[in-house]
């Protein structure tokens, strides 16, 4: 299998819609919320230095 047929099939698009609308509107709790669950799908132990965090929060706010 190639590269690209690996992330055709096990890649996802995510839908920030529900993240941005609760940022831009001041819920915390769903911002909260949703910054868990894409951690929870993206990270990995060995992630854990503030860096990755900082890149990972521009990454989505540069959406």
């Amino acid at each position: 299998m190639s590269i690209h047929g690996w992330f055709d099939e096990n890649v996802e698009v995510k839908d920030f819609r529900l993240f941005f609308d609760a940022l831009l509107s001041g819920n915390a709790q769903i911002v909260q919320d949703e910054l868990n669950n894409l951690l929870g799908d993206s990270i990995s132990y060995f992630d854990g230095n503030e860096d990755f965090y900082n890149s990972f929060i521009f990454g989505i706010l540069n959406k």
